[in-house]
């Protein structure tokens, strides 16, 4: 690859720097009075104070940009909110899976995603993260290697989508990376301009808890696991500002986990439990989009036919 490249002394991390279901069947007055209650009930956190979050000391040595972010005030956050056009943030992300199409429209976010994004890679779910429930943040869209997905999660063969998203093995399967799996690729496309240092702390806030229960299982001092975390989140201060449009790309595999932006590779963690906390963050029972599980089992069905 064109560029240099960073690697740390135990050869975990390595930062590279580069040259310059069906839609809900429902009436429009059924929608509106759902659409309100969901708002009435979420309007209490819109009135909660957010917590400030504070840059790591840790995460700014990696890069200047993290040093120079400012942290988010809770004044800042209720204009952000306040500004969200979609008050409710009701996310159904289970319309139809179309497997011959070209691309999939995450309806929420009206992103386009493409149905391939390698010759092996093809989508299975896609979903939209909402923060606070309110203000759209970025679609996703979860890639597996169809033809290792099919082999690997063969038992499920057959199983409708209601029995796919009871079969917890086969979750299990997906997050902690069954063997012979393949590459897992979660793809972000941001629909509201973040700086870095917000999805750092973002990802920070949802990776570390999952990371140090992860490690109660062994093969990880809590410590590590924590740093290979921080060290992981710490690689989205190497863009700045991403602009509406912006492509994010996870790439988990195995036990290496990379992180890149628009096309450019920013960086690698080697962590088998960072890349199962990864994972579990948008395909685990706690998933942070919404809908996104149901998603993807309705395509896994589609696959697994």
């Amino acid at each position: 690859m064109i560029g240099s490249q960073a690697v740390n002394d135990d050869d975990r991390v390595r930062v590279y720097t580069a040259p310059t279901v069906p839609a809900r069947d429902e009436d429009g007055l059924t929608m509106a009075w759902r659409a309100l209650s969901i708002a009435a009930r979420r309007l209490p956190a819109v009135l909660r104070p957010l917590a400030t979050l504070r840059t790591n000391a840790e995460s700014n040595a990696l890069n200047p940009i993290c040093a120079q972010s400012s942290s988010w005030t809770a004044a800042s956050s209720y204009a952000a909110l306040l500004s969200a056009a979609s008050f409710a943030g009701v996310v159904y992300a289970d319309q139809p899976f179309t497997a011959d199409a070209t691309s999939r429209v995450e309806h929420d976010t009206g992103v386009h995603f493409p149905t391939t994004i390698s010759s092996a890679q093809q989508l299975v779910g896609v979903g939209a993260r909402f923060m606070r429930g309110l203000v759209k943040v970025y679609a996703v869209g979860v890639y597996l290697d169809a033809v290792s997905a099919r082999h690997s999660l063969r038992n499920w063969s057959g199983f409708d989508v209601d029995d796919i998203l009871e079969a917890q093995p086969l979750w299990n399967a997906l997050v902690e990376g069954a063997p012979a799996l393949g590459v897992r690729t979660v793809r972000m496309v941001v629909v509201r301009q973040v700086v870095g240092s917000h999805m750092q702390h973002g990802f920070e806030r949802q990776l570390i808890p999952r990371v140090l229960h992860i490690a109660k299982r062994g093969g990880c001092r809590p410590a590590d696991c924590k740093a290979d975390a921080k060290r992981f989140c710490a690689l989205f201060c190497l863009v700045g500002t991403m602009k509406v449009g912006s492509d994010v790309r996870i790439a988990v595999d195995a036990d290496v986990v990379s992180l890149s932006v628009d096309g450019r590779v920013l960086g690698e963690v080697r962590s088998k439990q960072l890349a199962v906390a990864v994972m579990d963050m948008f395909l685990g029972d706690r998933s942070v989009v919404n809908g996104l599980r149901r998603d993807v089992a309705v395509g896994l069905h589609q696959w697994l036919l």
